[in-house]
């Protein structure tokens, strides 16, 4: 009863006219909330000196603030605040805190000049239809949010409601409807939070986010706790994003295997087929090759990286001589020049930073992510597809003119040799039967990776210390997750140099019985 009373009363006196250590004040701030015993009027009292001693403006300043009554007293209850525990006696000082005003004017500063639109160096946070084409409207919007980032006093804002917002349901949907259904184009605090925890530094601009983007993520995970109706809402505007990644990722794949001249062909093989076909009809050529040749000279000048002197070859079969045919053949495709010329030191472990100069003997990897796919065998997945059975055994009974050249007719013989060897044998009339008479699916393995490396034995040091981690413990894959850009991973690569590596073999050997594992265990 009244000894309770008096207790509160005593600590928050004597915060007046006594000297704090640093330790001391940590203690007392969270011992403040179990003082109220969870009694309204002492919730009341201590909630009105939130009010009265936290200056929300002068957050950014309590790193350099100097030693006295009223920096000691700011600081002492914005450290209660974080570190309010998420129990039934902490509930009405919450409810206090709603009432007198303080958690509002703490949202208030967080969303105050908040840029109407995501970071422009975020692309997953817009709709295709959104992008900027503006370069002035951009660099407009970079400078918005690098006054945001440097705002003073973001991250403890943040911290404060974080500690406030702990499975306590009246504050989360509070925090949750703010902002919404407002006449201005300032965004709520759930859209606010998830376009921060979306965006890294943009090191081109010297814009950094001084590392709050941990923290939105923090408070958004504590308002969907225990909560279904946040819950629905953080995990839909997360799922927007994790949409517009899948397809961007997917647009950067398509430009990259068009890109590839080994394969762009084929893409647009069936209008090349049609224009080349339109161009003999036009102009016939004596001794020009039929259209099934035609079509199998185009497949086989796609698989080879020849397109290009496919067309160039046609229109001048008749002039062209043979060293110029020779050293068109000895072109290699684009890319994969730009593979074997690819500098070893383009990968960095995510952790340490260092590659193969500095580490040199330890085993790099890359993140990537697999999944199991089905494919039937009517749409190409049958073993005989995938070994290229199919491909020699479809190969024409002589080279079309345009690509007899010497290169090209060695490889030539040799296919028709294997395709004649297989035409002749038991195992292929034995694959046809098994392959009309059974009507299962076929099961692969599909691999795709954000480039990012990391060494093993980082990998596995991160690994440790996500589990052990006291507040945030993470499993393997969500700590791998957050150090690959935040794309989803679930294994590692390891990445075997060409040139002379100090790598132990046992480590090459444990890295990929590791991924056979991970393989078989999805398959």
């Amino acid at each position: 009863g009244d000894d309770d009373d008096g207790t509160l009363s005593l600590v928050l006196k004597s915060l007046h006219s006594t000297q704090l250590s640093a330790p001391l004040r940590k203690v007392i701030a969270k011992l403040l909330p179990f003082l109220t015993y969870g009694q309204v009027a002492q919730s009341k009292e201590l909630a009105s000196y939130f009010d009265k001693y936290v200056n929300v403006e002068s957050l950014g300043m309590m790193e350099t603030f100097q030693k006295g009554n009223k920096s000691i007293l700011m600081t002492t209850f914005v450290e209660t605040a974080i570190s309010l525990p998420p129990v039934s006696v902490c509930d009405n000082l919450r409810k206090e805190l709603i009432q007198n005003g303080f958690v509002k004017k703490v949202l208030m500063y967080l969303m105050k000049d908040a840029p109407a639109k995501p970071a422009p160096w975020s692309p997953a946070l817009y709709s295709k239809l959104e992008q900027q084409s503006d370069e002035k409207a951009k660099s407009d919007l970079k400078e918005e949010w690098r006054r945001y980032f440097n705002r003073p006093g973001l991250a403890y804002a943040i911290k404060v409601l974080t500690g406030l917002c702990s499975k306590h349901s009246q504050m989360q949907m509070l925090l949750a409807e703010s902002g919404t259904g407002g006449a201005d184009e300032s965004p709520d605090l759930l859209t606010l939070c998830h376009w921060i925890e979306s965006t890294s530094d943009n090191t081109s601009s010297g814009i950094t986010t001084n590392d709050i983007g941990i923290l939105a993520e923090t408070l958004l995970d504590e308002l969907k706790q225990d909560n279904q109706v946040t819950a629905v809402k953080v995990n839909l505007i997360r799922k927007k994003t994790r949409e517009r990644k899948r397809e961007i990722a997917e647009e950067r794949r398509s430009k990259a295997l068009v890109g590839m001249s080994a394969f762009g062909r084929l893409v647009g093989s069936a209008a090349a087929e049609k224009s080349t076909l339109a161009t003999s009809a036009n102009q016939p050529i004596s001794g020009a090759p039929a259209p099934s040749d035609a079509r199998s000279g185009s497949m086989l000048a796609s698989m080879f990286g020849l397109s290009s002197f496919l067309s160039s070859s046609t229109q001048s079969r008749a002039s062209s001589s043979a060293k110029d045919s020779s050293a068109e053949t000895k072109a290699k495709p684009a890319w994969m020049a730009e593979m074997e010329a690819m500098d070893d030191e383009a990968f960095a472990c995510a952790v340490c930073q260092e590659g193969r100069t500095l580490q040199p003997s330890e085993l790099l990897g890359l993140y990537a992510f697999i999944k199991k796919v089905t494919i039937s065998s009517a749409q190409g997945g049958a073993k005989s597809d995938i070994d290229g059975t199919n491909m020699l055994i479809a190969l024409p009974k002589s080279l079309p003119l345009a690509l007899a050249t010497g290169e090209m007719s060695n490889l030539f013989r040799k296919g028709k040799t294997s395709a004649d060897a297989l035409l002749g044998s038991h195992a292929l009339s034995a694959m046809a039967i098994s392959s009309v008479g059974s009507s299962r699916n076929n099961y692969y393995i599909t691999t795709v990776s954000a480039g990012n490396a990391i060494h093993c034995s980082c990998h596995t040091k991160a690994k440790a210390a996500d589990r052990s981690n006291p507040k945030a413990p993470k499993s393997e894959w969500e700590g791998a997750t957050l150090r690959n850009s935040r794309v989803t991973c679930n294994i590692i690569l390891p990445l075997v140099s060409s040139k002379v590596s100090e790598v132990p073999l046992m480590a090459v050997e444990a890295a990929l019985a590791d991924v056979n594992t991970v393989v078989t265990n999805t398959l």
